[in-house]
């Protein structure tokens, strides 16, 4: 059975919403993202010049991110 996705993220130009899908991504993300980052919904609006250093190190710390 393929692992679940831990978080999405919706490509919305120069921002990237950061999506937990899991309780684990949830987590995660609230330990690595600032505390000030903007939330929208359940998602975080990141500035794309951030992404992939975001996605790198979500996915080396074991997440699925898609």
């Amino acid at each position: 059975m393929p692992r679940p996705t831990d978080i999405y993220v919706a490509d919305h130009g120069s921002i990237q919403l950061f999506i937990p899908t899991t309780d684990l991504g949830s987590e995660w993300l609230q330990e690595h993202l600032p505390e000030d980052c903007p939330s929208l919904g359940r998602g975080y609006a990141v500035e794309t010049r951030f992404a992939g250093l975001i996605i790198e190190g979500a996915i080396a710390a074991g997440l699925e991110v898609v």
